[in-house]
């Protein structure tokens, strides 16, 4: 469960698969077959919800605490930006890397330390990211909010630095301290 919604077509939902038929970005049709477990639920002129809550498999949230974890990814994927990181992490690795004077392990020490140092702080979910302002204070929403954001803000922080580091070797040789 990822949290998308796409239109497609169901081909077979008996068993423990569920068969459907879409078209991708290009035009072409595709049929993909997913599990049951990984499709919280199936639209078509009513919702026929396919998750359960069973502990013993994983599924330990409730449907409604379910609903917000995806709202949660959804809202992420929509208005999370993570440029922040990256000119940070840029900055401060480019800076070590020509300050490094060539050197092997401090100029890639700093981006590693940079990207580590995102899954330290808490974060901020902006008012204007939340969709409904039910979920404002919901721990399911910020969960699912987190699932994707973080990943965004680590990647932003390994390219800024690992981009910053290159900048700062080429600056380092091109004009020596």
């Amino acid at each position: 469960m990822s949290g998308r919604e796409f239109p497609c077509i169901i081909l077979d939902s008996l068993g423990l698969e569920i068969r459907f038929e879409f078209v991708n970005q290009r035009g072409k049709t595709k049929t993909r077959i997913l599990d049951r477990g990984e499709i919280f639920s199936i639209r078509s002129t009513e919702e026929n919800v396919l998750y359960q809550q069973d502990t013993l498999i994983g599924n330990w949230m409730t449907e409604a605490q379910v609903r917000d974890f995806i709202a949660g990814e959804m809202d992420a994927r929509a208005c999370h930006k993570a440029g922040k990181q990256f000119w940070i992490s840029f900055a401060i690795s480019a800076g070590a890397a020509y300050a490094a004077q060539g050197g092997f392990a401090s100029t890639i020490l700093a981006p590693l330390i940079l990207t580590g140092w995102q899954l330290v702080p808490v974060l901020r979910i902006q008012e204007e990211c939340i969709s409904d302002p039910s979920h404002t204070w919901n721990e399911c929403y910020a969960l699912g909010y987190e699932k994707v954001a973080r990943p965004m803000q680590l990647l932003n922080a390994l390219k800024g630095g690992g981009s910053g580091m290159a900048l700062g070797v080429i600056l380092f040789y091109l004009a020596p301290l």
